[in-house]
């Protein structure tokens, strides 16, 4: 996940790592999580994106996460 800032303060995410547990039948497009960081700039506006990736999106704004399809045939596999 890269975090876009405009200013000179360079952004931390709030947990040193995130890990997510998922069910095989969640819905398409479900969020199963939240990534979330923080700026000592002030009135700083972070921009959360994802490398391309087949299975997860992320709401720009929010660091929510969503999955783009059903995870029917990928049960227990693990994604970094």
């Amino acid at each position: 996940i890269d975090l876009i800032d405009l200013n000179d303060n360079t952004p931390t995410f709030t947990a040193d790592s995130y890990r997510f547990d998922l069910f095989f039948d969640l819905p398409r497009y479900a969020i199963f999580g939240q990534v979330q960081a923080k700026d000592a700039d002030e009135q700083s506006q972070l921009t959360y994106s994802l490398n391309a990736n087949p299975y997860l999106t992320i709401n720009p704004v929010s660091g929510h996460l969503r999955l783009k399809h059903h995870l029917y045939r990928l049960v227990d596999q693990t994604f970094n």
